[in-house]
């Protein structure tokens, strides 16, 4: 970390689709934060708003899991590419806080020879949280997440680019 403004950060993760024929998705990054505003007035944040800046590498399998079950061609899949990202918080008072997260993935290189460059992913999060207590909060959240070329098998239902889920749940700060 370099102050409270710029920040280095390295990120591992795994993650699975299989609605979208992700069987899993293993993923690093390496990259660098910039908070742009963070307001604050007496004990807690009014706004804030930070862009990160990262190059993510990684591996994807695909499995059809729906229709006939079976890989999907090309099983494996090679991920390079560079990634965008900005997170927004408002706390409209000391109980209500909107936040927006939002990604862009763009992948610049082949990630196999039969899916060529110019795959576009794009995740966003809104959510609205209620505080209840001083620990738990009531949230409900719209989560939007776009891939502009799904892996698809050559048989069964063909996968749409966009999910939309929406939640409501409980969190709770310890």
């Amino acid at each position: 970390m370099f102050g409270s403004l710029v920040s280095l950060y390295a990120l591992g993760a795994g993650e699975f689709d299989h609605m979208k024929n992700v069987e899993s998705r293993s993923t690093g990054e390496l990259g660098a934060s910039l908070t742009l505003l963070n307001m604050k007035e007496a004990d807690f944040e009014r706004v804030f708003l930070k862009v990160d800046l990262g190059a993510r590498a990684g591996h994807e399998t695909r499995y059809q899991y729906f229709g006939t079950p079976g890989p999907v061609d090309p099983y494996g899949a090679a991920i390079h590419a560079p990634r965008a990202a900005l997170a927004f918080r408002w706390n409209v008072s000391k109980d209500v806080r909107i936040s927006e997260d939002v990604e862009f993935i763009p992948y610049l290189l082949a990630a196999s020879p039969t899916q060529p460059a110019g795959r576009l992913l794009i995740n966003n999060l809104t959510k609205l949280s209620a505080r209840v207590t001083e620990t738990v909060s009531l949230t409900t959240a719209l989560g939007v997440n776009y891939d502009s070329a799904p892996p698809q098998a050559a048989t069964g239902p063909q996968r749409v680019n966009t999910d939309v889920a929406l939640t409501v749940g409980a969190e709770a700060a310890f």
